[in-house]
C-alpha cells in the first residue's frame, strides 16, 4: 500500500528530486512555483452592489462626470428611494426634500441619474366586447373632464375616440339583439378600432409622464390606467446628448416615424438654465426633417438641460420630453 502512495505521488530522479506524474500527464510545469506565470488562476466575481456601482461609474462617464465614491453610494440610495416610489404624494414629497437631504451638488447629480421612468400601461378585458367598450369610454371620459388639469394640450385623437365607442357600442346592440343585423366579426373589426385609439392614448399619457416624472403617476391615475416602472438602459435613447468642441452639445433625436414608417418631421430644441431656484428654458433654432443639432455656445464647467419636442402632420406637436441635463465642457 505504502509502494503504492509513493508511486501516485511521483517517484525520485537524478540529484534526488521527485518528478511530478499528475504534471507530466497534463503538461503542467513539473515542479510547484508559486511564481511561476499562470500557476494559480483567480476569477472576481463582482456581487449586484458592485456591479450596480460600475455601471453607475459608466453612465455619469459619459456625461463627463467622474463621480466619488461616496456619490456613487449616494445615487445608490436614492434610486432605492425612488423604486419604493408607491404614490404621487411620495413622489412629491421625495423630490421636494432633495435639495434637503443632499444639498445642490447632490441634488444635480441625482437629477443626472435618471434610474427609473414611471409610465402608464391599460389592461384592457380583450375576450368580453362589452366589457372593452365599456371600459374605453370611460377612458375618453376621463380625458373630457380633465378634472386635474393635467391632460394640456388635450388628447388629440379624443373626438375619434369617442365615435369609434360608439361605433362599437352598435355593432354589440346589434349582435344582441339575434335579428341577423349584427355578427361577431363586426364586433371584432368594431373592437379593432377601438383598440387604435387606445393605444394612441396610451401613447399621449406616457408624453406626458415623460415630460413630467414627478407627477407621472397622478398623471396616470387621473387617465384610469396603472403606472409601471422602465428601467432606463440597454434601450434606444428616443433623445440623447454629447460633448462636442468646448462649449457645444449635440442634440439627437430618433427619427420622426408614424405606425413605424418614416414622416416628414420638425423638431424642436430647447436648453435649460438654473436661474435661482427655476430651470429656465431658451429656444435653439428648429430643424425640419434633421433629427440632430449642435446647441453652441453653452456655458462652460455649468450643468444645462436639453430637451427637444417634434411636429408631424398627423400626430401634431409632441409634449417636450424629460430633460437631459449634463456638465458641459
Amino acid at each position: 500500500m505504502k509502494s503504492l502512495k509513493k508511486e501516485a505521488k511521483g517517484k525520485k530522479i537524478a540529484g534526488g528530486k521527485v518528478e511530478n506524474r499528475s504534471a507530466a500527464v497534463t503538461g503542467g510545469p513539473k515542479t510547484s512555483n508559486a511564481n511561476d506565470e499562470g500557476a494559480i488562476k483567480c476569477r472576481v466575481v463582482l456581487n449586484r452592489s458592485q456591479k450596480e456601482s460600475i455601471e453607475i461609474r459608466s453612465e455619469f462617464e459619459k456625461r463627463g462626470e467622474i463621480l466619488t465614491d461616496a456619490q456613487v453610494r449616494m445615487v445608490k440610495k436614492e434610486g432605492k428611494l425612488m423604486r419604493n416610489i408607491k404614490s404621487g404624494s411620495q413622489a412629491v414629497h421625495y423630490f421636494n426634500t432633495l435639495q434637503e437631504r443632499v444639498g445642490t451638488r447632490g441634488m444635480q447629480i441625482i437629477l443626472l441619474a435618471v434610474i427609473w421612468i414611471i409610465k402608464a400601461k391599460c389592461p384592457m378585458p380583450e375576450q368580453n366586447p362589452r366589457a372593452y367598450q365599456l371600459k374605453s369610454v370611460s377612458l375618453a371620459s376621463l380625458q373630457t373632464l380633465n378634472a386635474q388639469g393635467y391632460f394640456i394640450p388635450p388628447f388629440p385623437g379624443l373626438a375619434t375616440m369617442i365615435l369609434n365607442n360608439t361605433a362599437m357600442l352598435t355593432a354589440i346592440v346589434k349582435f344582441e339583439a339575434k335579428n341577423g343585423t349584427g355578427s361577431t366579426e363586426a364586433v371584432a373589426a368594431a373592437q379593432a378600432v377601438v383598440k387604435i385609439s387606445v393605444d394612441l392614448l396610451i401613447v399621449y399619457v406616457n408624453q406626458l409622464c415623460l415630460a413630467d416624472q414627478t407627477n407621472a403617476l397622478e398623471i396616470i391615475e387621473a387617465a384610469g390606467m396603472l403606472s409601471w416602472k422602465q428601467k432606463a438602459k440597454n434601450t434606444k435613447p428616443d433623445f440623447s446628448v454629447k460633448q462636442g468642441a468646448s462649449g457645444e452639445v449635440i442634440l439627437t433625436s430618433l427619427a420622426g416615424k408614424i405606425d413605424k414608417t418614416r414622416v416628414p418631421t420638425t423638431y424642436y430644441w430647447q436648453y435649460g438654465l438654473m436661474v435661482g431656484t427655476e430651470l429656465i428654458w431658451y429656444d435653439l433654432p428648429e430643424t425640419v426633417n434633421r433629427c440632430k443639432t449642435t446647441a453652441l455656445g453653452m456655458p462652460i464647467n455649468t450643468i444645462v438641460s436639453f430637451r427637444k419636442a417634434t411636429r408631424t402632420t398627423k400626430g401634431g406637436m409632441s409634449v417636450y420630453c424629460t430633460p437631459i441635463a449634463m456638465l458641459v465642457k
